[in-house]
């Protein structure tokens, strides 16, 4: 999984990973050792990473299209592959119903 993403990431691109996506991250750092020394990684941990204050940054960036490629993880992608982080749960995930949404629908 690593090697694919890793295939997916140009050089100068910014890209996000997110804290708990081990497999991104690594896909990530592989391809800018590989072939993409200009990416610009938007990791927590990494030495020479762009710094980042938190989630909300983070989410803002990737809303604003300030991210070429953004690894979010399993949690955060519903069973129809669309992503639960921007839109508010409906019925079919009640348990994260109780949660408000951080972008209004």
């Amino acid at each position: 999984m690593a090697v694919v993403i890793a295939r997916e990431v140009r050089d100068g691109e910014s890209v996000g990973v997110g804290v708990n996506s081990p497999i991104p991250a690594a896909g990530a750092l592989l391809a800018r050792h590989l072939h993409a020394p200009r990416a610009a990684l938007r990791l927590r941990g990494v030495d020479d990473a762009v710094p980042f204050v938190g989630s909300k940054e983070f989410f803002d960036f990737a809303q604003r299209g300030r991210l070429d490629l953004f690894f979010l993880s399993g949690i955060q992608i519903d069973a129809r592959g669309a992503s639960t982080s921007s839109a508010r749960p409906d019925a079919a995930f009640p348990a994260l119903s109780a949660r408000p949404s951080s972008i209004p629908s």
